[in-house]
């Protein structure tokens, strides 16, 4: 991972409201530190996520979608565009 993507993921990581990354109490290195939410408990809700995921393994599979590197960029113009 390049050092530009690794500062982009460590400041999207404070998004939660916490003034730095990794501040829920553990002083490790926040990228190993991250614990993702849980999944709802809502069974209907849960199929719908992890069909999502299903459907964008295979087509990563099958080479279709859009590269994580397009997608990066796009995200990176919009919270330009919104001053963040």
């Amino acid at each position: 991972m390049s050092a530009n993507r690794g500062q982009r993921f460590q400041s999207m990581a404070s998004v939660d409201g916490t003034s730095e990354p990794g501040a829920a109490g553990s002083d490790a290195d926040p990228e190993v530190s991250f614990e993702p939410r849980p999944l709802p408990g809502d069974p209907k809700v849960r199929a719908e996520i992890l069909a999502g995921i299903e459907r964008g393994l295979a087509e990563a599979r099958a080479g279709q979608g859009i590269d994580l590197d397009a997608v990066l960029a796009e995200l990176d113009a919009k919270l330009a565009a919104r001053g963040l």
